[in-house]
């Protein structure tokens, strides 16, 4: 501070540091936004954005960008290159907060924590269930060993109507023979065809994708699975995308086991179920060349349902009434999930009494499998409040697995 002639004091050049301006939240900007000459404001993204002409996620054409210099000048280019340097600053915060929120996501898992807490969020990686209100909560399924939750439901017979049947097995009843809910026929009346190799199985259509978890099938009642005495039969479960055409996908199988009549062979656990197929058939094999024969086969899921997912309140004290929240998913799929529309999320700022949805994208892969869904959302239209919840909702009965969730506010 120093004084001049007629007494006025001043304050010397670069004599007051950063630290002693007045505090901004996190992920923010000093600018300023009402009209007219005025004091600097505290910008949030969503903000400055609005106030650049810059939607959210936009991409920068450098081509663009020469050719708005050739016809607008050196200003005009020099305005354009002073927002994009802003942007890349904007994007680059939700890069860092992925980061901060996914080392965080560790520690608490190394840690054994149930919820990790923050200046301004919370972490909680579903080492237990105190982070979630399992009263609001609905069709969760927590798993205590590997510490998630999903949405599966108990295994369940797909409709034998469902789908179009397929496969070489036309002789005698045809396919559709072993899709008729019959399990005990005559060799007569099956499914049947020639050879010591023989494939049936359903499309499901265009869309319907399914994980086939399990399936069960009966041999004819006086040949059993193959025409020959007592052969070693083995049936593999194959998934194809394009029809078995160059797409082949061995799921698990079972046997070898000796043949008899009305055997019954099945395997409704163990299978691989990392991906959905559209295509799902049973290859029959039998040590002999002679005719095959299903009585019938029965293909089994565990679908999915829809998911309520709700955590407990959590304070925020900085700030004490928070106008933006963004959401960290640590995410699993098991079914082929459409962000916003199979999976939703929302944050509530008054103890979950108003909600605000979240749009998520996929930030990428934290784990092999496993991605990181984010997102940001204005909060300052709901009532007041400093009582901070996330809710995550999930729809279609598409299943997944949800290995832990941040909230984070400013």
């Amino acid at each position: 501070m120093t004084s001049v002639a007629d007494g006025a004091q001043t304050i010397a050049a670069n004599a007051v540091s950063l630290a002693k301006m007045a505090t901004m939240a996190t992920a923010s900007l000093l600018g300023r936004d009402t009209a007219g000459t005025g004091d600097p404001e505290v910008l949030s993204k969503a903000t400055a954005l609005t106030l650049l002409n810059v939607a959210d996620g936009a991409e920068v054409n450098p081509a663009l960008i020469s050719q708005a210099a050739a016809e607008a000048g050196t200003a005009t280019t020099e305005r354009m290159f002073s927002a994009l340097r802003l942007k890349q600053a904007i994007d680059a915060l939700g890069a860092s907060k992925n980061n901060v929120v996914l080392n965080a996501f560790r520690i608490a898992i190394n840690g054994g924590l149930s919820v990790l807490s923050m200046e301004d969020g919370i972490v909680d990686e579903f080492e237990d269930e105190s982070g979630v209100d399992t009263v609001t909560s609905s069709n969760e399924i927590y798993d205590a060993t590997d510490d998630f939750y999903d949405n599966s439901a108990s295994q369940t017979l797909i409709n034998q109507g469902d789908g179009t049947v397929l496969g070489d097995m036309t002789g005698n009843g045809g396919l559709a023979a072993a899709f008729d809910g019959t399990t005990s026929q005559i060799a007569a009346n099956c499914a049947n065809q020639g050879g010591d190799t023989s494939y049936i199985g359903k499309d499901w259509g265009s869309g319907n994708d399914k994980i086939v978890d399990g399936f069960k099938t009966w041999s004819s009642s006086d040949e059993g699975y193959s025409l020959t005495a007592t052969p070693n039969i083995t049936i593999t479960l194959q998934g194809s995308t394009d029809n078995f055409s160059s797409s082949i996908v061995d799921l698990g199988s079972v046997g070898p086991t000796t043949d008899i009549d009305g055997l019954t062979m099945d395997k409704l656990s163990g299978l691989t179920v990392t991906t959905a197929y559209r295509y799902h058939r049973l290859k029959l094999f039998a040590e002999s060349n002679n005719n095959k024969y299903f009585a019938e086969v029965e293909f089994y899921e565990t679908p999915g349902t829809d998911m309520v997912l709700q955590s407990n309140a959590f304070a925020a004290a900085t700030p004490a009434d928070p106008i933006e929240a963004r959401i960290v998913l640590f995410e699993e799929d098991v079914a082929v999930v459409t962000l916003n529309t199979d999976l939703k999320a929302y944050a509530s700022r008054d103890g979950g009494t108003t909600w605000t949805q979240i749009t998520l994208a996929d930030e990428g892969n934290y784990e092999s499998g496993k991605q990181i869904l984010a997102g940001l959302a204005d909060i300052s239209g709901q009532p007041s409040g400093a009582s901070m919840k996330w809710k995550l909702t999930t729809h279609n009965a598409k299943e997944l697995k949800l290995h832990g969730v941040a909230l984070q506010w400013s």
